[in-house]
């Protein structure tokens, strides 16, 4: 991506990585000041990234942006069931919540008394 080159992080991620709340506010104004916060900003919605600061936006405020834009949440569960997505993201999702929390068929053995 070209406008990564211009990024005020592209030298420094670990900082936008934290669940600290002081450094993720850093990271915030870091990024307020960014030529490419916009850009930054869509990267982070199209790849589904909801982990760090992206576009001078944390976690939670991403998916509130997300949500007041109507953009869905790719390769999320939230995704495949809020935004009602079926792309292969979010339904590659949906199977791995299926198979994990479905109840498991158990092999009854009877025996003949």
């Amino acid at each position: 991506m070209e406008w990564m080159k211009e990024a005020h992080c592209k030298d420094d991620h670990i900082l936008w990585f934290s669940t600290d709340k002081m450094e993720m506010a850093l990271a915030k104004e870091l990024c307020g000041r960014c030529p490419v916060q916009e850009e930054c900003l869509e990267y982070a919605l199209d790849k589904s990234i909801w982990l760090g600061v992206f576009g001078g936006l944390d976690p939670d405020e991403r998916k509130q942006y997300a949500k007041q834009q109507g953009k869905k949440r790719h390769g999320s569960l939230t995704g495949y069931t809020t935004d009602k997505c079926r792309c292969s993201r979010c339904k590659e999702e949906m199977t791995e919540y299926d198979r994990d929390k479905r109840p498991r068929k158990t092999t009854r053995t009877w025996s003949v008394a």
